[in-house]
């Protein structure tokens, strides 16, 4: 009767304690005594080698999702544009209506092409108290060296009028 190898399916002879081909020990494993099931065994072999290929196709994509996410798409990991964008309020007045506007240009110093660009601004009474933040979002593609123009308002506050509006901040959003 012929033995097989439960390690590689190499033919063994009876009473061998190693394998020939891959030196496995088969003192304490069951040897493998017919061709039926030498051949399910090869079969589980090859079923094990097709998952362990499959399951580092779905790692390597996984792998790659992940590397755009964090590195192609800018979502993760974002540049700080704070001193690369120039503000400048060119005029600031209150309309009859009680409406106060805040009107600008500015700069787009970076050296990235952005999708659009907010401007924050925070808005005080005649007493230099915070009344509110305001913004204004320009879309589009602004290139490096592009200038913007910005107007933000505020609504009329119940008989507390706006004074002045201060630059906060720019928050951008990198073209893809």
């Amino acid at each position: 009767m012929n033995n097989f190898c439960p390690n590689c399916g190499n033919k063994m002879e009876q009473g061998q304690q190693f394998c020939p081909k891959c030196g496995h020990s088969s003192s304490n494993q069951v040897i493998v005594e017919n061709k039926s099931q030498e051949k399910i065994y090869n079969d589980q072999k090859k079923n094990q080698g097709v998952a362990v290929f499959l399951y580092l196709i779905l790692c390597g994509l996984f792998g790659y999702g992940i590397y755009w996410y964090i590195y192609k798409s800018g979502r993760l990991f974002s540049v700080d544009y704070t001193n690369q964008i120039s503000i400048n309020i060119t005029n600031e007045y209150t309309k009859s209506t009680g409406y106060h506007y805040v009107v600008g240009t500015g700069i787009n110093n970076s050296k990235d092409t952005l999708s659009s660009i907010s401007v924050y601004f925070s808005c005080y009474d005649k007493n230099g108290t915070f009344i509110e933040e305001i913004s204004d979002s320009i879309s589009g593609t602004i290139t490096p060296g592009t200038s913007f123009e910005f107007e933000a308002l505020t609504w009329p506050n119940n008989g507390n009028p706006v004074k002045e509006c201060k630059y906060i901040k720019s928050e951008v959003r990198k073209s893809s």
